[in-house]
């Protein structure tokens, strides 16, 4: 009986606790099943032999996963925090578990709403991207496609440091100063990348002592339609071992985009195009690799036909290519999704997806071999429950 009553004295004191700071707890369970088109083994761009190729698109349980087989997938649990510290401080947390794999703190802030003048926000901690406006749908209860654009990869993603943001009609803002931009402090590369599935770049410690920059600015000039511009800069690579030298010490990585969407009743049409320029670190007396570009953009319409039934469609590629110079073939990456979806509400917390992803994947003399192109066709499914 004792036990029984110190229990139940902790669970009050908890329930109180709770109660006081004003805490509520959320999230989401996204369970599916893909099937893809299994490409012939050693397809794609010098695959090692017996390895499947890798994937840029399919579902968002395939990212990174697809193993040649159809198959019943965990695509994600959420959890999410909020927590009212006082009627001006905030607090929000959130854990993820993408593809079932361990879990990820994909945001951890602190809110203070009016500590600056005019009701403008300041926000410290692990938060959202400010690049581009996916990253408000990049959590699959937000997300009426099952899968995110091949930019994402770019524009989405969570960063550590300290942002102010705010609204004055019709413009809203926000900057920031973070550790690392959305690529995680790591070059981008040339191979195709996927898009982004739930999960924390700014996890990554920063490398070196500069800070990346970022910001938005958004316009609403009608009723319905918002545009905007966003960007961010950052030394991407650490400091040189000791004695070395190079003709770039900090190498850059800029990032441009812009946005647009409109909603007009049940029909919502909204566009990204992203652009990327990165540095490279180059040895002194080595032939120098030149800059890596990255491009990409995606177009999606999406229309409630009912209150419970949509449909929409979206189109997106991305380019990433690098000319290496004399004695070295170039490497290039063009790729491209098509996708049709539907969604349907089962309940008012429950909502049924499908899509189907028509892939294109191409890489043109990357390290001297010659170009391959591969299609990989995937239809997905996904259940996803909010509580």
């Amino acid at each position: 009986m004792k036990k029984l009553a110190l229990a139940a004295i902790a669970v009050s004191m908890m329930a109180t606790s709770s109660s006081a700071a004003g805490v509520t707890i959320s999230g989401y369970i996204d369970v599916g099943y893909w099937a893809a088109e299994n490409p012939h083994l050693n397809s794609f761009y010098g695959v090692a032999a017996g390895a499947f190729p890798p994937r840029a698109q399919a579902s968002a349980a395939t990212n990174g996963a697809w193993n040649g087989n159809d198959q019943f997938a965990l695509n994600d649990v959420n959890i999410d925090i909020n927590a009212k510290f006082t009627d001006d401080i905030t607090g929000y947390a959130s854990w993820n578990y993408a593809n079932g794999a361990a879990a990820t703190i994909d945001f951890a802030q602190i809110d203070f709403t009016n500590l600056l003048p005019w009701g403008h926000k300041l926000t410290v901690g692990r938060f959202g991207s400010p690049v581009g406006i996916e990253q408000r749908v990049s959590e699959s209860n937000l997300n009426k496609f099952i899968n995110m654009s091949l930019i994402s990869s770019i524009t989405v993603g969570s960063q550590d440091g300290i942002a102010v943001s705010g609204s004055m009609s019709p413009v809203s803002y926000i900057v920031a100063v973070t550790n690392n931009d959305n690529l995680g402090g790591a070059s981008i590369g040339t191979n195709p990348r996927i898009p982004a599935i739930a999960g924390a770049v700014g996890v990554v410690a920063d490398n070196n002592n500069d800070k990346a920059i970022s910001g938005r600015i958004g316009v609403t000039p009608i009723e319905g339609l918002e545009l905007g511009a966003s960007g961010s800069r950052t030394i991407w690579a650490g400091p040189l071992a000791a004695g070395a030298t190079a003709d770039k010490i900090n190498p850059t990585r800029n990032v441009v985009a812009a946005d647009a969407s409109y909603v007009w009743g049940a029909f919502t049409i909204k566009g990204e195009y992203a652009y990327v320029k990165e540095q490279q670190q180059n040895a002194i007396g080595v032939l120098p690799l030149s800059d890596i570009s990255a491009r990409g953009y995606y177009v999606e319409g999406w229309y409630d036909w009912t209150s419970k039934f949509g449909v929409g469609v979206r189109y997106n590629r991305m380019e990433i290519d690098q000319t290496r110079g004399a004695g070295n073939s170039d490497n290039a990456s063009d790729y491209s999704t098509l996708a049709v979806a539907g969604s349907y509400k089962l309940a008012d917390n429950v909502l049924f997806k499908a899509e189907y992803d028509v892939n294109e994947e191409s890489v043109i003399n990357y390290l001297s071999t010659a170009g391959r192109e591969i299609d990989n066709d995937v239809i997905a499914v996904s259940l996803v429950g909010s509580f």
